[in-house]
């Protein structure tokens, strides 16, 4: 089979001469799943976030306070980090579970833990 004269002039482009790079972790280079990426944790002492992602309180920067202050429901967090990533991909895809029961589970989540369940959905 002959190859389309096309493709040969496209193929000679500069930018298919380009090679890609390779996962390098120490340096921060890599697409998902770095081995350097901080476990999902959260501990809540008289209803303030006290920790989140393995740094405390004092450690967080301007983004991560505001998630802890305005957007972790912090009565559910710690039984939600606590549970199995599968199981919740598997009941926020459920038509049985209830919107409030969906709700819970995705306020009482931390940064970290979101992508550890999407992977699964």
């Amino acid at each position: 089979m002959q190859r389309s004269k096309r493709f040969e002039i496209l193929e000679q482009r500069p930018v298919n001469n380009d090679g890609f790079v390779t996962e390098w972790p120490e340096m921060g280079f890599v697409a998902m799943s770095s081995p350097n990426d901080p476990k999902p944790s959260v501990k809540v002492m008289n209803g303030r976030v006290i920790e989140l992602d393995g740094k405390q309180r004092d450690e967080l920067d301007m983004l991560d306070q505001f998630i802890a202050d305005y957007t972790i429901e912090a009565s559910v967090t710690e039984e939600v980090v606590a549970m199995d990533s599968v199981e919740i991909a598997r009941k926020l895809v459920d038509i049985n579970v209830s919107r409030a029961n969906v709700t819970d589970l995705t306020r009482g989540m931390t940064p970290t833990k979101v992508p550890s369940i999407w992977v699964y959905i």
